[in-house]
């Protein structure tokens, strides 16, 4: 987006959808939870995954489970298995990472919903990705 700006710019398609994707699923977002918690974070200039870094993952999950810490962005109120919403949410993320790449941030992220992905703990109880987390 820092080519705005330039005479001749035209926007990356792939990105240009992933934008209208995203804001499309989350117009009716208001100030949940996740949107108020990020912007409480972003106030005080800590980015919300510095906290858990990727090889702590397992750690985290594992106080996740004993009720010690919360992973916000999984399970739903109305879309009690999955939200249908994350899939395109991650399908879209996976689109644009072909072209950005992923920084360290991602990669938290992303061990996080794969370990949570394949933990019994969250099978068991049908804790899957909303589109909170993405």
């Amino acid at each position: 987006m820092d080519h705005l700006g330039e005479k001749n710019y035209v926007p990356n398609p792939v990105l240009e959808k992933a934008l209208d994707v995203l804001f499309l699923l989350h117009a009716d977002h208001e100030l949940n939870a996740s949107a108020t918690t990020v912007l409480q974070t972003g106030s005080s200039l800590v980015d919300p995954y510095s906290a858990i870094a990727p090889e702590n993952v397992p750690a985290f999950i594992e106080a996740v489970k004993k009720r010690e810490k919360v992973l916000s962005g999984f399970g739903h109120r109305v879309y009690k298995t999955s939200d249908p919403r994350s899939f395109i949410v991650r399908k879209t993320a996976d689109e644009v990472f072909k072209i950005t790449g992923k920084d360290e941030l991602l990669e938290t992220a992303m061990a996080l919903h794969d370990a949570a992905m394949k933990d019994e703990y969250f099978i068991k109880r049908k804790l899957a990705p909303n589109v909170d987390f993405w």
